[in-house]
C-alpha cells in the first residue's frame, strides 16, 4: 500500500502468526521492518501494534492488582507491604528462564574461550601434522562457542530490556494513577468545605 509520499507500507499481516523457534531465535522477525528502515525513515504505522499484555495499561493494571492484593493481605496479618514483592509477581516463568539461561550461555561461554584458545594455541605450536583436523575442531568449537555467548547475551540484554521498560511503564502508572486519586480526594474534599 503505498502512501501519500510514494512509500510502501509494511505489511501487518505476518504479525498475527506465531513466530517459530529459528525466527526468536535469530531475531528474524525484524528482518521486515529493519530492511524498510535502511531504504527509509519508518513511520509510527510501520510498526506492528502492542499487543495487549505488554501495553503500559496491562501491565500497569496487573502491578496494581498485584499491590493492592498484598496490601490486603498484609493488612490483615499486621505486617508492612513491601512494592518489590509485587513487581517480582509481574516476571513471568518464560522471562526469568530465558533471562536465566541467556546469562549462563553468555558466562560459560566467557569461561570456555580461554581453554579452547589455549589448546589452539599448544595445538599450532606443536610439530605433529597428524592434528590437523584436532587444529580445525578446536577453531569451529571457538566459532561456535562464540556465536552460542552471543546468543545468550544478546537474548538476556534484549528480554531485560523489554522487563525493565514493562516495570518503569507499570511503576510510573502505578505512580500517576496514585496521584490522580489524591487530587480527586483533595477536590472532593474542598467541594464538601466549600
Amino acid at each position: 500500500m503505498k502512501s501519500k509520499t510514494g512509500y510502501s507500507k509494511i505489511s501487518s499481516d505476518d504479525g498475527d502468526q506465531e513466530v517459530s523457534a529459528a525466527s526468536a531465535l535469530f531475531f528474524r522477525w525484524m528482518n521486515g521492518v529493519l530492511k524498510e528502515g535502511s531504504q527509509r525513515p519508518l513511520d509510527q504505522s510501520d510498526f506492528l501494534p502492542l499487543s495487549d499484555e505488554t501495553s503500559g495499561r496491562f501491565v500497569t493494571e496487573k502491578l496494581r492488582t498485584s499491590w493492592e492484593s498484598k496490601k490486603h493481605h498484609c493488612k490483615t496479618h499486621g505486617k508492612r507491604p513491601k512494592l518489590w514483592r509485587s513487581v517480582f509477581d509481574m516476571l513471568s516463568v518464560k522471562d526469568v528462564i530465558i533471562i536465566l539461561t541467556g546469562n549462563v550461555l553468555y558466562t560459560t561461554s566467557r569461561l570456555l574461550f580461554p581453554l579452547f584458545l589455549g589448546y589452539f594455541v599448544s595445538m599450532l605450536k606443536s610439530a605433529e601434522a597428524e592434528n590437523t583436523y584436532l587444529i580445525y575442531a578446536c577453531a569451529l568449537a571457538m566459532c561456535l562457542n562464540g556465536l552460542i555467548g552471543g546468543l545468550g547475551m544478546h537474548h538476556l540484554d534484549y528480554r531485560g530490556e523489554v522487563l525493565g521498560i514493562k516495570i518503569g511503564s507499570a511503576l510510573r502508572g502505578l505512580v500517576y494513577d496514585k496521584g490522580r486519586d489524591e487530587v480527586e480526594v483533595y477536590k472532593n474534599a474542598k467541594e464538601e468545605r466549600g
